[in-house]
C-alpha cells in the first residue's frame, strides 16, 4: 500500500499523482473514487463558498480523474455517490447537485470507455461516513436503513466481479425510493399539471409535458435575450 497526499480539486496536484503512477508502475488498473464532504445548511444559511467546496470536492475530482485516467489497461472505475443526489435531502442542496452531477458522468464515461464504470448511489452507512446521530435519527423517520459496514463491503466486491458492462448507476440501501410509484390524473404534482405518464421497462416510468411560459410561469425567469 503507498499512500499520496493531493488536494483532488487541483488538476496539477491530483493529475500529478496520476501520472506518477503510470510512471512508476506503468498501468492503473482499477479506480475508486470517494472523494466528498458535507456542510449541510438550509439554502438560507449557506454561502456561495460552502456550497463551492461541498459541490467542487466530489465533482472537480472527478472530471480530472476521467481526463489523466487511460483506457489501455483500465478495468474498472467505480464512483461513491449518494442516493441525495436522486432524491435530495433536507439541508443538502450541494451535496446532492454533486452527486448527481457525478453519476451522470459515470454514464457519460460508460459510452466512451470499454471498461466498467459504475456509480454506486449510497444509501446513508452506519457508524461510518458522514451520518452523525442527528441525520440517523432524521433518516430513521424516513424509513431510510443505514448500510451495515459488512454488507457494503460485500456489496462493492459482488459489484465489480459480477455487474455488466452498461449497468452504469446503482442504488444500495433500503428505503422509500423503492416504493415510490407512478402519479395518477388523481395525484400529480403541481409542476407536471398536463403531463401524460408512460410506464416503462425495468420499473422506470416517463413523464412528457409541453412547456408553456403562459402557463408555466417559472419560465419567465429563465430567459435568454428575452425569450424563455
Amino acid at each position: 500500500v503507498q499512500y499520496f497526499a493531493a488536494d483532488v480539486r487541483d488538476e496539477k496536484s491530483f493529475g500529478g499523482v496520476i501520472d506518477q503512477i503510470y510512471k512508476q508502475f506503468g498501468r492503473l488498473d482499477g479506480v475508486i473514487h470517494g472523494a466528498g464532504i458535507i456542510e449541510d445548511k438550509l439554502i438560507l444559511d449557506k454561502t456561495p463558498e460552502s456550497f463551492d467546496r461541498v459541490f467542487g470536492t466530489k465533482t472537480e475530482s472527478a472530471f480530472i480523474l476521467f481526463r489523466r485516467l487511460r483506457a489501455d489497461s483500465l478495468k474498472f472505475v467505480a464512483l461513491f455517490t449518494s442516493v441525495a443526489g436522486c432524491f435530495g435531502n433536507r439541508g443538502q442542496s450541494d451535496y446532492a447537485a454533486a452527486n448527481e452531477v457525478v453519476s451522470q458522468l459515470a454514464r457519460r464515461m460508460d459510452a466512451k470507455l470499454s471498461c466498467r464504470i459504475v456509480a454506486f448511489d449510497w444509501g446513508p452507512w452506519e457508524k461510518k461516513g458522514m451520518v452523525t446521530p442527528e441525520i440517523k435519527r432524521q433518516f430513521e423517520a424516513r424509513g431510510i436503513e443505514l448500510v451495515q459496514p459488512a454488507d457494503g463491503r460485500r456489496y462493492v466486491d459482488e459489484e465489480l466481479r459480477f455487474g455488466q458492462k452498461g449497468e452504469v448507476r446503482v442504488i444500495y440501501g433500503d428505503g422509500p425510493w423503492g416504493r415510490l410509484s407512478v402519479p395518477t390524473a388523481d395525484h400529480r404534482w403541481p409542476l407536471l399539471i398536463d403531463a401524460a405518464f408512460r410506464h416503462g421497462d425495468d420499473g422506470a416510468y416517463e413523464v412528457v409535458k409541453q412547456l408553456d411560459p403562459a402557463r408555466d410561469l417559472y419560465l419567465q425567469d429563465h430567459r435568454l435575450d428575452g425569450h424563455p
